[in-house]
């Protein structure tokens, strides 16, 4: 695992200090790579019976919540060890400066988070034509919690 700095992890002697939220993993050059994923994985969407009753949703559910639906339908599909997600991270040459990941793990829940080796390799088989660079994970800086001090923190 690439080292950050330990200045980026949480430190409970200044707790009202927190760092920029950083997030392990790879780049996707395109994030809707994971409905193709999907379907070569044969993993089916939701289908819905003719007997069901189906409220009027409330909101429309965009790109983003299928992208993350399909990758979590992926990652249970792999049986991976830990709970990757899709994560939007500053990445300057993309489009308005931002991209998707896939993520292992972020630096504030770093110490109760691990990262399991077979999942990096399940991910890679899986996604590894997907991804930007052709190298192992990176840290990445977070799309909207990058400023020191954020309180946008889960």
């Amino acid at each position: 695992m690439k080292k950050l700095p330990s200045i980026f992890l949480r430190n409970e002697k200044r707790p009202n200090l927190n760092p920029p939220k950083f997030h392990y993993g790879w780049v996707l050059k395109d994030a809707n790579c994971v409905f193709e994923v999907a379907k070569e994985s044969n993993v089916q969407p939701h289908i819905i019976e003719l007997n069901q009753v189906v409220p009027k949703p409330e909101w429309v559910q965009d790109d983003t919540w299928m992208q993350e639906d399909a990758f979590d339908a992926v990652a249970k599909k792999l049986g991976l060890t830990g709970e990757p997600y899709l994560a939007s991270v500053i990445c300057p040459g993309k489009p308005q400066g931002r991209a998707r990941m896939i993520s292992l793990v972020e630096n504030i829940a770093l110490k109760s988070g691990t990262v399991f080796h077979q999942d990096i390799d399940k991910l890679r088989e899986c996604f590894g034509k997907y991804f930007e660079v052709d190298e192992g994970p990176m840290w990445y800086l977070d799309g909207y919690s990058w400023t020191w001090n954020s309180a946008r923190y889960h």
